[in-house]
């Protein structure tokens, strides 16, 4: 079992390349919600030694988000035979710069809780809304501009701005802003360390900066203001014109 340190272990320490069951189960075990990068040559083995129940029961190591990291395609890996759920995937020679693993280890820690958000998103904002902020939230681990956001969902930055007002939804850079508090709070929440440390981690200069942008965009808050306030807020300002129009 390798462990993997790199930026990220500034925040949670440990990420393993599981090449069995047997390590998977027992990692889960240890660290829910911390990824795991399966090792090319996982599911090749029949491993006799691991029993049935670990393969064929998920609650044993579906918390652990999975990363597929193989050269071959996805359909092709032995372990898409069991329905791994993979949240990323990394290509050898292609994704191994310590930033891009780096990045998709941060986008995959707790990945559960910002699914549930997604989650929630879709059931009461319109679905454009819930496109800016997918897109949002998987640049939530750094700064970004608004200019590549526009770009992920196709757009211009102009029109990008243009339909958020036609739906009255915030500006795509306060949802970027919204998106990276949300980050910050779920994971000093899950590793239950201040959001200070988590807010450096993720590219803040200092704590004051993080701590006048989540002032901003929530109000007066002190401390860890607790991950489901800002989801509420999100929801709150996300329903936008769909929330106003059901009154």
């Amino acid at each position: 079992m390798a462990h993997y340190l790199g930026k990220s272990s500034g925040i949670l320490g440990v990420v393993v390349f599981a090449s069995s069951w047997r390590e998977l189960a027992e990692f889960a075990r240890q660290y829910p919600g911390t990824p795991a990068l399966v090792d090319p040559g996982f599911g090749f083995t029949d491993e006799p030694e691991s029993p049935a129940p670990i393969r064929t029961n998920p609650r044993r190591w579906s918390l652990t988000p999975l990363i597929h990291y193989a050269a071959t395609g996805p359909g092709q890996h032995p372990a898409t035979g069991a329905r791994l759920p993979f949240a990323a995937r990394l290509r050898p020679g292609v994704d191994d710069s310590l930033d891009a693993i780096d990045a998709t280890i941060l986008r995959c820690m707790d990945v559960g809780r910002a699914d549930r958000m997604v989650d929630r998103v879709k059931r009461r904002c319109d679905p454009f809304a819930l496109r800016v902020f997918v897109h949002a939230l998987s640049r939530g681990i750094g700064p970004s501009r608004v200019r590549e956001l526009a770009a992920d969902l196709g757009l211009i930055e102009r029109t990008l701005q243009r339909q958020c007002a036609a739906i009255g939804i915030p500006g795509p850079k306060r949802l970027l802003s919204l998106a990276r508090v949300f980050t910050v709070e779920r994971l000093a929440e899950w590793c239950h360390r201040p959001s200070g440390s988590i807010a450096l981690s993720l590219g803040f200069t200092d704590y004051s900066n993080y701590r006048r942008l989540r002032r901003r965009l929530l109000g007066n808050t002190r401390g860890h203001v607790g991950t489901g306030h800002v989801e509420d807020v999100i929801i709150r300002e996300l329903a936008g014109s769909r929330s106003r129009g059901n009154r």
